[in-house]
């Protein structure tokens, strides 16, 4: 009895180190990267103080190790000397992965210039804000207060920017703790939205029919030459693509484990 539960101790114990090995093996690149290029982002575009980006942005990846270089403008991390990632600001095009040490071409682009808006004039020309009568001013204060409210004592700041817009009208722009109006912010996912509305233009002027095929090089010659910029607009492609950021799959290997 005594030799079956070692054995199946000895099992589990074997079985924990091939799984933790294997997380590490394939998570390892995805949490480098992901530090690397948020570090880089928060502290060379968005002008934050590197410490504050750490405490605020990477609290969850605190075993990576991070190294940034204020001369060259890169961040560099690793994973107990491995899996070692690195981050490069380009002036005008933020920050780039570079992995395995690829070269990035040499661009030059004169920093992005904020617009000062004047308070007398009505939004999108001036901040002026023009309150509609249907509008409950109260009620709206709610729910912008509860957006910057610290829900979990761990996830601080996580409400950077909120803006409302009604009827054409700016009802609401409210920031949080360290952030303003000029301070660049990642996209993410709101990025697909902007990508989608400038391709909007393009059509209005018909400068662009999104129901022709994508013209991408690589699926020039297969089954993929036949999708459509409407496709990829409505993520309808139908090519085969995990998107979880819980762990090692196609939208963390693109996003954070290649350039």
């Amino acid at each position: 009895m005594r030799i079956s539960i070692k054995i199946i101790a000895g099992i589990i114990i074997v079985g924990f180190f091939i799984y933790a090995g294997d997380y590490i093996y394939h998570g390892g690149p995805i949490m480098t990267g992901y530090s690397a290029k948020i570090l880089c982002s928060c502290h060379f575009v968005s002008e934050r103080e590197a410490a504050d980006c750490i405490e605020h942005d990477l609290f969850g990846f605190k075993m990576v190790e991070k190294e940034v270089n204020e001369k060259r403008k890169e961040v560099t991390t690793s994973l107990f000397g491995f899996f070692k990632r690195k981050a490069v600001y380009r002036n005008g095009f933020g920050c780039s992965l570079v992995i395995d040490e690829q070269p990035i071409e040499k661009l030059k682009r004169s920093k992005v210039k904020f617009m000062t808006l004047s308070d007398s004039i009505a939004w999108k020309e001036g901040s002026t804000i023009r309150w509609p009568e249907e509008i409950d001013k109260v009620e709206l204060a709610g729910a912008v207060e509860k957006a910057f409210k610290e829900e979990n004592i761990e996830e601080k700041k996580n409400t950077r920017a909120l803006l409302v817009v009604y009827k054409n009208n700016l009802l609401v722009e409210e920031y949080g703790e360290g952030f303003d109006q000029e301070m660049p912010l990642s996209g993410w996912s709101m990025t697909k939205s902007i990508t989608s509305t400038l391709c909007g233009i393009l059509v209005k002027n018909y400068s662009l029919d999104v129901y022709q095929p994508a013209e991408i090089d690589e699926w020039a010659n297969d089954a993929r030459s036949k999708i459509t910029v409407d496709n990829l607009l409505r993520m309808s492609s139908g090519l085969d693509f995990e998107e979880d950021y819980s762990k090692s799959s196609d939208a963390t290997k693109m996003l954070f484990n290649s350039n």
